[in-house]
C-alpha cells in the first residue's frame, strides 16, 4: 500500500507541475488533485506549490509557498 500511495503522489505531482504557473497555483492544484483522486480513491492528498531550487539549503530543496512557483509537492497519507 505504501508503494501505491507513493506512486500516486509522484504521478499527481508530475501532473500538477505540468500546469504550474509562476504566480498562480490554481491550475496546478486542480491537476494534481484530479490525478490523485483518479488513481487512488478514498485518500485526500495535501498539495503545495512552491519553489524547487538545488541552491536552497532545505530538505529536498523545496520551499512550499515561495512565489515564482516551479514545483508541486503532493503528500498522501493512509
Amino acid at each position: 500500500m505504501k508503494r501505491e500511495l507513493q506512486k500516486t503522489a509522484d504521478l499527481a505531482a508530475i501532473a500538477g507541475a505540468s500546469s504550474v504557473q509562476p504566480t498562480d497555483c490554481t491550475a496546478a492544484h486542480a491537476a494534481a488533485l484530479a490525478n490523485a483522486t483518479q488513481n487512488l480513491a478514498g485518500f485526500t492528498p495535501t498539495i503545495n506549490c512552491g519553489r524547487w531550487d538545488p541552491a536552497q539549503a532545505t530538505e529536498r530543496n523545496f520551499v512550499a509557498g515561495q512565489t515564482a512557483y516551479n514545483a508541486v509537492h503532493v503528500q498522501i497519507t493512509g
